[in-house]
């Protein structure tokens, strides 16, 4: 049986992938094969435990990876019956928060090794274009530590390691050996989740197409979350903000910029920090035998930080004026509700 572990990792779609592969249970059964989900919540017996975010399945089980490899081996077991009743011999894993986790689960990825023809797909994003948008997503829009809001050039110290990718995947070549990784460059591959039907060897697959998740913040909003934000002490998610927005329409405006400050690089800044993945790279390449996997076309993400006080004041009265329509709206019907009784 072949398994094939999507990895990730984080911000290089793979919710899309994920998404499709729910949608496309015909398309992957006429191709033999099966998604297994993100907790294997598509095996048979599967039992929720009520956990929704990717990172609390290694959360659940980082101190103790023999229950794990009992979990994962169990819903695999299960599976086996209907693979061979329905002649699948592929089935597929998808969780990003795989990507740099070969430290704590490696007994459960040998283990998965010793019982499958394991084949690891993840895909990886220019070094200055990726940190720049995990910083939008886990810098600002969910604030993922203690504190006010931290400027880009601060926050970026603890995040670099997620993508040199050399010792990420010198990892998983120890694991697994270095032919059983294909690794693709997000944003040069065309579409993702196409690519990754191809990839996996479904050149003739058609799926519908998917909407993008987690796309990058407008310069208003991102303010608009930097400024709510930071008012938390702890950790903040970005859900009930996301709900403001969306029952306020602010989320669908297209406003003028704004001149507060974002704590953005300079695209000079971020130059700087793609060059020094430089041999990091080309070492991936070594590491592979892909002299053809560039990383980097040369070309830097252009940034602007400019923002208008207009804009951020604009998004906050179409706020308040909305929420007061609606507030006005409620008072009338519990007042014709009361004229009723």
């Amino acid at each position: 049986m072949k398994l094939i572990l999507h990895i990730g990792g984080g911000k290089t779609g793979s919710t899309s992938i994920q998404r499709s592969l729910t949608d496309e249970v015909e398309l992957l059964k006429s191709h033999r094969m099966f998604y297994a989900g993100q907790y294997f919540e598509n095996c048979p017996g599967y039992v929720s435990n009520g956990q929704l975010p990717h990172s609390r399945f290694y959360i659940e089980y980082a101190n103790k990876t023999d229950t794990l490899v009992e979990h994962v081996e169990a819903h695999l077991d299960r599976l086996m019956p209907k693979c061979q009743k329905e002649g699948i011999d592929t089935i597929i894993w998808s969780n990003e928060a795989m990507f740099t986790s070969y430290d704590k689960l490696a007994p459960l990825y040998r283990s998965l090794a010793e019982r499958y023809d394991v084949e690891v797909v993840a895909y990886i994003r220019r070094q200055d274009d990726w940190l720049f948008s995990a910083y939008q997503q886990w810098g600002i829009k969910h604030k993922t530590y203690a504190g006010n809001i931290k400027p880009f050039a601060e926050w970026v110290g603890d995040w670099k390691s997620e993508c040199d990718y050399h010792e990420v995947f010198s990892q998983w070549a120890d694991i697994f050996g270095a032919d059983a990784i294909k690794v693709r460059v997000f944003g040069a591959c065309g579409d993702v989740v196409q690519d990754f039907y191809k990839t996996i060897g479904m050149n003739d697959a058609e799926p519908a197409l998917v909407e993008k998740d987690n796309v990058s913040l407008q310069n208003t909003h991102a303010s608009l979350f930097q400024l709510y934000n930071t008012h938390f002490k702890g950790q903040k998610g970005p859900h009930d903000f996301i709900g403001f927005m969306a029952r306020t329409g602010i989320d669908k405006l297209q406003l003028d910029k704004i001149d507060a400050t974002l704590g953005y690089p300079t695209t000079e800044e971020l130059a700087t920090t793609a060059f020094e993945f430089k041999e990091s790279n080309q070492a991936l390449k070594e590491l592979l035998g892909d002299e053809s996997l560039e990383v980097s076309d040369g070309s830097w993400r252009k940034i602007n930080s400019e923002i208008s006080r207009d804009g951020l004041v604009s998004a906050l009265l179409f706020a308040l004026v909305r929420c007061e329509r609606r507030i006005c709206d409620m008072e009338q019907k519990l007042k014709e509700t009361q004229g009723h009784a």
